[in-house]
């Protein structure tokens, strides 16, 4: 009888998809080690449960061998480790999702060895026919590539199947250009968020151009209410536990609004009279926006990222928006390189390294200034040409006396 643990073996690990594992004892093993069985199952938990039940059969009846090592599952998650100190660890944590979810349910158990551009073609196309994204699909065609590289220089494959894919079967990135609000588009999603949880932190998003990861991480200690202005000074990881350096290294002071300041005043009422409501369920980190209702933990703990942005998303759906988190950041560049705002004034707002990450992002609200330039170039120059005050010819100039 089996000793597994189906907690441990039996993982959802994506909406309809499961992770079925078995574990092969070291007395029934050629090398005389433990190893596992992985399958990947679409479908419900039930069907999972008979795929575990049919690799245990297996097993116990010494049908089941060893093919951990040496299979892309196996690989892809021993690389991903040596990975995880050298890379943040947002793009770990995104990179992890792509092999859990894109990449080992289709072909985790193909041996690193049979990988071929031809396999790699037809996982592009389940994918597809999942209704995945030109950009979720590209993106895991760059990390198979990035991983299969490292192979080859390790020598575990002979050549990397990723270059062999002829050009027309590589998918496109089809991410769309950055949605942004209009003036009207952006207050009329303050008015209806108005009254909600989300409300305040949704306003300083908007009107400071704060990342995420940095909105999470503010503490009171960084609000001057007085001088109305707020320092960066961390963000947060994936993970809601850590906080980190915002990513230039260093701090960087953002002035308020008037209405984010008195958002933010009304808002530090508030959480002072939830604060002593909740009395022992409150733990208090000086977070100016942290989880406030959570059955699991005590409130005043840092908001996950991922939980944020889906209560962002369903408030805004709520009322009538279908837009993402990033929306709040490139409305608030926008609005204000329209505005004629210098671009090295809103990169430090922003936070870019440098003024020409701003330029490049939004170059195209960059040529619309240098539209409207030309076009106030020329109607003063036809104005003076054509106008009662035209300008002097060569003539009548003093200079050519």
């Amino acid at each position: 009888m089996s000793t597994d643990r189906i907690g441990q073996n039996l993982v959802e690990i994506s909406p309809g998809r499961w992770k079925v594992t078995v574990n092969l004892p070291a007395s029934a093993n050629p090398d005389h080690k433990r190893h596992r069985r992985v399958a990947y199952v679409t479908g419900g938990k039930r069907a999972a449960e008979q795929k575990r039940r049919e690799l245990l059969t297996q097993r116990d009846a010494g049908k089941l061998k060893p093919r951990t090592a040496g299979t892309v599952d196996e690989y892809l998650h021993r690389w991903l480790e040596g990975k995880r100190s050298k890379v943040a660890p947002r793009t770990a944590a995104r990179w992890q999702g792509l092999i859990n979810n894109q990449v080992a349910p289709y072909i985790g158990e193909t041996l690193l060895r049979d990988v071929r551009p031809a396999t790699l073609r037809d996982l592009y196309a389940s994918l597809q026919t999942e209704g995945l994204s030109g950009t979720t699909r590209h993106k895991t065609h760059a990390l198979l590539r990035l991983a299969f590289g490292n192979a080859v220089r390790y020598q575990e494959m002979s050549a990397n199947p990723c270059l062999g894919v002829p050009a027309d079967d590589v998918p496109s990135d089809d991410t769309p250009e950055a949605r942004v609000l209009d003036e009207d588009g952006a207050n009329e999603l303050l008015e209806a968020l108005a009254g909600m949880p989300i409300y305040t932190p949704v306003l300083v998003a908007l009107d400071c151009g704060l990342r995420r990861s940095e909105l999470l991480a503010l503490h009171w200690a960084d609000v001057d209410l007085g001088e109305r202005s707020l320092v960066v000074r961390a963000a947060v990881e994936e993970d809601g536990k850590t906080l980190r350096t915002p990513k230039t290294g260093r701090a960087r002071v953002v002035r308020l609004t008037g209405r984010a300041t008195a958002a933010l005043e009304a808002h530090r009422r508030r959480q002072a009279e939830l604060r002593l409501a909740l009395a022992n369920r409150w733990v208090d980190r000086g977070l100016v926006f942290p989880q406030e209702s959570d059955r699991r933990s005590p409130a005043g703990r840092i908001w996950r990222p991922g939980s944020f942005s889906r209560a962002f998303r369903e408030a805004s759906r709520g009322a009538g928006f279908v837009i993402g988190l990033h929306t709040l950041r490139h409305t608030h560049a926008t609005t204000m390189l329209r505005a004629g705002v210098d671009p090295r004034v809103v990169a430090d707002r922003l936070g870019h390294a440098t003024t020409r990450q701003t330029q490049d992002t939004y170059q195209h609200v960059l040529a619309d200034h240098q539209r409207e330039a030309v076009e106030a170039y020329e109607n003063r120059m036809l104005r003076k040409r054509d106008g009662p005050e035209s300008l002097p010819n060569r003539q009548d100039s003093p200079a050519s006396h």
